[in-house]
């Protein structure tokens, strides 16, 4: 899969992030488009409460202040794309996960920062849970601690399912890209079946062009993937995100949980 359009998740109280510097690089050694999305919303809603605790003034004040913040936001961002690069900047008043996953049959990536687990955090801040699910595009989230945007060495998680076989697939420009790579399934028993699907992805790599590692662990031996990867010090971690959704509620398993909350690593996820 080519990446010809990113769309990055801009923070409004501070532009010039690991994200946007990410997409940036990305952009230009890709010769992709830029999508800057700077989104946000009030809080609360006039009417909310019967007891005027949410009055017109106060939600027209926050309305206010929201609105100048995408301004400057929009000139921050096309100051620090460089010339070039085509960078198109969609500010909105909404939710940004909702934005962003409305904004996303625009994009063939997503990239953000990280941002809370709970869908009950403000507006401004993404729910990267329910982004990966609902988007339907590859998200990568990119961590606390990445040393830069340049990605030499990858870790992959390995299972032959299809959020993973779509994980490895959208990841492959990346992929191609790095200067090492290790395809890793965590054992669960079948040890025959897992390292026949272990080397079938390997050979598929191997025909795009991906000379990558293949590793078995054994079940009594494994490492949460969160922790190899910290281990290795990757640039980058890909996997599938595995979840569902029941009514407003969205639920995970504790490998992608963990995924999830790994805000110190670079994550690509896929659903």
């Amino acid at each position: 899969m080519e990446i010809r359009s990113i769309l990055v998740n801009v923070d409004l109280e501070q532009v010039d992030t690991p994200a946007l510097r990410f997409a940036v690089d990305l952009a230009r050694t890709l010769d992709a488009r830029i999508i800057g999305i700077g989104a946000d919303e009030p809080h609360l809603v006039v009417g909310e409460f019967d007891q005027g605790f949410a009055t017109q003034q106060v939600y027209e004040a926050e309305l206010s202040q929201i609105t100048a913040q995408l301004s400057e936001a929009g000139e921050r961002f096309q100051s620090l794309v460089p010339a070039g690069i085509d960078a198109r900047w969609r500010p909105a008043v909404v939710g940004t996960t909702s934005c962003l996953i409305e904004a996303s049959t625009e994009a063939d990536m997503i990239v953000t920062d990280p941002g809370p687990m709970s869908s009950w955090a403000r507006t401004g801040k993404v729910d990267i849970g329910e982004l990966v699910l609902r988007s339907g595009r590859p998200v990568t989230v990119v961590g606390d601690r990445a040393k830069g945007p340049e990605i030499k060495t990858v870790v992959v998680g390995w299972k032959n399912t299809r959020e993973a076989r779509r994980a490895l697939a959208d990841a492959m420009p990346l992929l191609q890209r790095a200067q090492a790579v290790s395809i890793v399934t965590v054992g669960e028993g079948d040890r025959r079946s897992e390292q026949r699907s272990l080397d079938e992805a390997t050979d598929w790599l191997k025909r795009h062009g991906v000379a990558a590692r293949s590793e078995l662990l054994a079940p009594d031996r494994t490492v949460p993937l969160t922790e190899l990867a910290a281990a290795r010090d990757a640039d980058l971690l890909v996997t599938g995100c595995y979840g569902h959704s029941r009514g407003l509620e969205l639920l995970f398993g504790g490998v992608t949980r963990r995924l999830l909350e790994a805000d110190q690593l670079t994550r690509l996820l896929s659903h």
